[in-house]
């Protein structure tokens, strides 16, 4: 036998609902389109900044680093 907190009713018990109507669906469908649109223009631009962050402080580095300079220009070949 089940103790009553263990119990469930299905009867009255009335979970989260899916939408099904054709309006709500497109609405959440657009909208989710957007969001992943707007998450992967924002993470683009990240990588971007990041990327030119990176070339800056690692020209820097062989600027003021003479020991580097020259690796690096062995390694260009020049």
């Amino acid at each position: 036998m089940l103790s009553p907190l263990t119990r469930t009713d299905k009867a009255h018990h009335k979970g989260p609902s899916i939408a099904v109507d054709t309006n709500t669906l497109l609405i959440l469908g657009v909208g989710a389109a957007l969001l992943i649109w707007l998450v992967f223009s924002v993470l683009r631009k990240l990588f971007g900044l990041a990327l030119i962050a990176a070339l800056a402080f690692g020209g820097y580095l062989v600027w003021t680093n003479p020991e580097l300079l020259d690796q690096a220009l062995l390694l260009v070949g020049a």
